[in-house]
């Protein structure tokens, strides 16, 4: 065995062994068991087989009932088999050759006149092995021998002229064979088997009824296996093999090959944490490892795009778990204030689940959190706080402190004393000087904001952290000025709201560079990027992070309902490594996000965008359905949150709240 997987991963298959996990979650998702966790690794045997095998799987003449450990019928499910193609098959698109295509497209008809169709999602499996070049010459050797016999019995009948079909065979065998043997094309022998599973059995009966009819129109004639329903599944299981040989098909590896090309998607990492799983006729799971593609030098933004209340922020609060459990300094700036409260959220979840996280937000206990006074080094400190308090002080007195405060913070920096805005404040008050005594009057006016005393309040001892975990910043109060207005016309509130978010973003920026963190994992998170976007300054961030996110080692990850303001920055769509699209209803929007998922904005590409967060059954918001470009790939997949321990601890909405949904 070790020696077939050598060859196998050394050779164009490029093969690698299937990891343990994958194996038993396989095992157990055909065979409808949801008891206990797959093993991690390892063999599996004793308590972990016995779990894994827990439930019964009943064949009958037509179907399998398959029962959970209970006792309890979980499934129905059907075996069917092609039992003939048709001689001639187009593998163009639309073309009867695409019979793997047909999985996705399956409906049956409305069960009362007002519903919906409903889809059927059958699954195909097909075992297959390469003839060999002299056993495929025999064989339509054999063909024409036989088609030519045919010819010139009908020669010596009473018609004396044999059937057309029985002359355009015998040359078809001829050019076939002469194209087998110049190695222009092979033959391959193929047992295509295909499974429809329901919850119920008359269910079960309509979408069988739905399978055979839709493949019938294609020229293909798909029949139950009836009295060999516990082989032909048992052949579909990994790890098994061809059960039932009379169901086998000789055709040339043309035909084989383009019927297999819409088969399934794959898209995602090969390691990593899984984020979830493709969705259509052939499910895989789905794996992102946000934090790894600046090792691999690759570029690092993540663009988690959609209408509100698709599931983007469920979604990059996951990635930044999954960061964060891996030792990542990760801040997540929260301008809406919704990602944590009493009832739970992010910093909820992480603590749950032995993540380290803390949170800051708009109060009195976390006063002089955006303090880049106190927060930054002392070469960094002066100009940064410089800045940043300038944005609190008047017009009329701007001109003239700003030389007066870069020489009251410089004093306080060189006085080695700890370092506060409000501790400037009474410096500043306590000066001779009268335009910093004004100054110290201006700023002490925002100690009783709570928006201003982020930065001028008197520390408490909560401030920015830059140790491994989880970092929420909730800022759910700021007034942003819009990128289109001066600095000169902003109002009081967008000059205090800039200056606080000035302190945030230059915080995140200044800890990205440090070197002594240049080996630590970083990931950024800014849900809600739209609201920054609008801001030159946000914009500004979002656009020199992105850029210099491989070189500092950091991944970010921004969640917008408006794609169209990503799309028209050069600087961030030219690092977006992977991108999440959720639905999006006006055609700007959707050709903004084909931009981004890399592929020609078209009328098709839109209503595919407009639907893909639709459940196509109910026409409800499907939760987590999205489509994701990964490394060059693009695909359908659903988000999929671990656990119902992580669903409930991430969920915002107060006890009474959830008590009421779930009743």
């Amino acid at each position: 065995m070790r020696a077939l997987a050598g060859s196998l991963a050394g050779g164009v298959w490029k093969a690698r062994p299937t990891p343990v996990e994958t194996l038993s979650w396989l095992i157990a998702r055909d065979s409808f068991r949801t008891s206990g966790s797959a093993p991690m690794e390892g063999l599996i045997h004793g308590a972990s087989l016995a779990r894994l095998t827990r439930g019964r799987a009943v064949p009958l003449r037509d179907h399998i009932r398959f029962y959970d450990d209970a006792g309890q019928e979980v499934a129905y499910t059907a075996v069917l088999a092609i039992t003939q193609f048709p001689e001639d098959m187009d593998t163009a698109p639309g073309g009867n050759g695409q019979w793997l295509l047909a999985l996705s497209q399956i409906v049956k008809p409305p069960r009362y006149e007002s519903a919906f169709e409903e889809s059927v999602w059958p699954e195909a499996s097909v075992r297959f092995r390469f003839r060999s070049q002299a056993s495929a010459v025999k064989t339509v050797d054999k063909v024409r021998q036989s088609a030519k016999e045919q010819r010139l019995e009908a020669s010596r009948s009473a018609t004396g002229e044999p059937d057309q079909t029985i002359s355009d065979s015998e040359i078809e065998m001829i050019e076939l064979k002469r194209d087998l043997q110049r190695g222009k094309v092979g033959l391959v022998e193929a047992w295509p088997i295909l499974t429809v599973s329901e919850d119920s059995l008359d269910d079960l009966h309509s979408s069988v009824d739905a399978v055979i009819e839709a493949y019938a129109e294609r020229g293909i004639t798909v029949e139950v296996c009836s009295d060999t329903q516990a082989e032909a599944w048992a052949s579909t299981l990994v790890g098994d093999e061809v059960r039932l040989d009379a169901y086998n098909h000789i055709m040339d590896s043309v035909a084989f090959f383009g019927s297999g090309f819409w088969g399934g998607s794959l898209v995602g990492d090969d390691e990593g944490p899984v984020i979830g799983y493709t969705t259509g006729s052939t499910p895989a799971i789905v794996r992102h490892h946000a934090t790894e593609a600046a090792l691999r030098g690759d570029t690092t933004t993540v663009a988690v795009l959609g209408r509100s209340g698709r599931g983007k922020t469920t979604l990059v609060q996951l990635l930044s778990l999954d960061a964060g459990a891996e030792g990542a300094w990760v801040p997540v700036l929260d301008l809406k204030g919704d990602l944590n409260n009493a009832s739970g959220g992010i910093v909820t979840a992480a603590k749950t689940h032995g993540i380290p996280a803390d949170r800051v937000e708009m109060s009195a206990e976390h006063a002089g959190a955006c303090d880049l006074l106190a927060v930054m080094d002392p070469e960094d400190a002066l100009i940064h706080a410089h800045s940043q308090l300038m944005l609190l002080i008047s017009d009329s007195l701007r001109v003239a402190a700003h030389p007066v405060l870069m020489e009251q913070i410089s004093t306080l920096i060189e006085s080695g004393e700890p370092r506060s805005s409000a501790r400037l404040i009474d410096q500043l008050a306590a000066s001779s000087d009268e335009i910093a005594q004004r100054i110290a009057r201006e700023l002490r006016t925002f100690q009783g904001s709570a928006v201003g005393r982020m930065i001028v309040g008197a520390p408490t001892g909560v401030t920015l952290s830059a140790t491994s975990g989880i970092h929420l910043l909730q800022f759910p109060k700021l007034d942003l000025p819009d990128a289109k207005t001066a600095p000169a016309d902003w109002t009081v509130p967008e000059r205090v709201s800039a200056a606080v978010i000035r302190g945030a973003l230059a915080w995140i920026t200044n800890v990205s560079r440090r070197p002594e963190l240049r080996g630590m994992r970083k990931l950024v998170a800014v849900p809600e990027a739209h609201m920054l976007t609008a801001t030159r300054e946000g914009a500004a961030f979002l656009s020199l992070t992105a850029r210099l996110a491989r070189a500092l080692g950091l991944t970010l990850v921004i969640d917008s309902q408006d794609p169209a303001s990503i799309s028209a920055h050069d600087g961030i769509m030219e690092q977006i490594s992977t991108a999440y699209a959720f639905s999006q209803s006006t055609a700007t929007q959707q050709d903004a996000v084909a931009k981004i998922l890399g592929v020609e904005p078209s009328e098709r590409m839109r209503q595919e965008i407009e639907q893909v967060s639709v459940d196509p059954l109910s026409g409800d918001v499907w939760h987590g359905h999205c489509l994701m470009r990964h490394r060059g790939r693009l695909a359908a997949i659903q988000v999929a949150v671990p656990n119902d321990q992580v669903l409930a601890a991430l969920d915002t909405s107060p006890t009474s709240e959830r008590n009421n949904h779930v009743a």
